[in-house]
């Protein structure tokens, strides 16, 4: 009897301890104790929140990597744009050299005239044609004049950049000499030679003829821009001997009249040829002309000439220019009142 007892006391205690180990193990996986434990959601609660640490270091590395790389493709984008303004400057610096050397050229060039450059007078001023095209690049509000489109060819690198930065300072030094030289008024023989040209020339720019054949009528009588009266209509072709040795001709279109003091008038010239300069004039309204008007400044035209403009389909022109006449005169006594003689 004793002995059944013994077993079923050990039955009970080892039944009782095996409930409290079961309570423990459910606790453990967050279970309630009346059900099943399941250690494979556990295992994949664990499983879920390292796979959610690596992404989460994941990112975090590839958003680094993201960062460091803007902060280096800014470094060279700012390097590029550093290298390019250099490169622009350098350009630009070997366009200006490049320039000069052919303005220097240029005015070497002019500097010997020949000899019989008299008989030719009116193809002989180099230099002023040069002092023209210059001129006509400039804009204001009422003139759009076109400017020459020059090609200067940029300089070839020298072999030895160091040398080069070596021997500038004696080209330039060079170079300023052969331009002061040039800028030297001329011997006394050599204004006795071309007295006679210049004189000649002076003579021949007191006047200007021009005949033009096209769809214009009109006419206009001019005693200067401040006293002028008429109207011209319409487009031509026309040959010329104009203001400025102007020689040549082209297209014209112009729509103009003229009261007194008052003028309005919308024209170009365009397809010159000869020494005739290319020009577009706008005028919104009429209003008073004033000699520091472009077009005057540029002498593209004469503000103070005296002469007419008559036709209808054939357009006859004539003027006289007073400021030609003071030259003239002046030019007979070696004054060069308006800075137009051959050098």
């Amino acid at each position: 009897m004793t002995s059944k007892m013994m077993i079923c006391a050990v039955a009970v205690f080892s039944m009782a301890f095996a409930g409290v180990a079961t309570e423990r193990a459910a606790e453990n996986l967050g279970k309630d104790t009346n059900s099943p434990v399941d250690a494979s959601q556990a295992r994949k609660a664990r499983e879920i929140k390292e796979i959610n640490s690596r992404e989460k270091a994941k990112n975090a590395q590839e958003n680094k990597n993201l960062t460091d790389k803007k902060k280096a493709d800014k470094a060279v984008s700012a390097e590029v744009k550093k290298d390019e303004a250099d490169a622009e400057k350098d350009a630009a610096a070997a366009k200006a050299k490049a320039a000069k050397e052919l303005k220097n050229g240029k005015a070497a060039k002019n500097g010997g005239s020949s000899w019989f450059s008299w008989m030719w007078p009116f193809g002989s001023n180099e230099k002023k044609a040069d002092e023209k095209k210059k001129d006509s690049g400039r804009q204001l509000d009422i003139v759009e004049v076109k400017a020459d489109k020059t090609v200067v060819a940029e300089p070839t690198p020298d072999v030895d950049a160091a040398q080069a930065a070596v021997k500038e300072p004696e080209i330039v030094a060079e170079k300023q000499t052969a331009t002061e030289s040039e800028d030297d008024s001329p011997g006394f023989g050599r204004v006795l030679l071309l007295y006679l040209p210049n004189v000649l020339l002076d003579l021949s720019d007191i006047f200007t003829l021009g005949l033009s054949i096209g769809s214009r009528a009109g006419a206009t009588v001019k005693v200067t821009r401040w006293c002028q009266f008429g109207g011209t209509y319409g487009e031509d072709y026309f040959v010329e001997k104009a203001f400025d040795r102007q020689i040549g001709g082209g297209y014209e279109k112009v729509v103009a009249f003229q009261l007194a003091a008052l003028a309005g008038e919308s024209s170009y010239v365009d397809a010159p040829f000869g020494t005739v300069q290319e020009y577009i004039l706008k005028e919104s309204k009429a209003r008073v002309l004033s000699p520091n008007d472009e077009v005057y400044e540029n002498k593209v035209r004469d503000f103070w000439a005296i002469g007419a403009t008559a036709g209808w389909l054939v357009n006859v022109k004539a003027y006289v220019h007073p400021v030609e006449i003071a030259d003239f005169v002046l030019g007979l006594f070696f004054i060069d009142f308006r800075d137009d003689d051959i050098q």
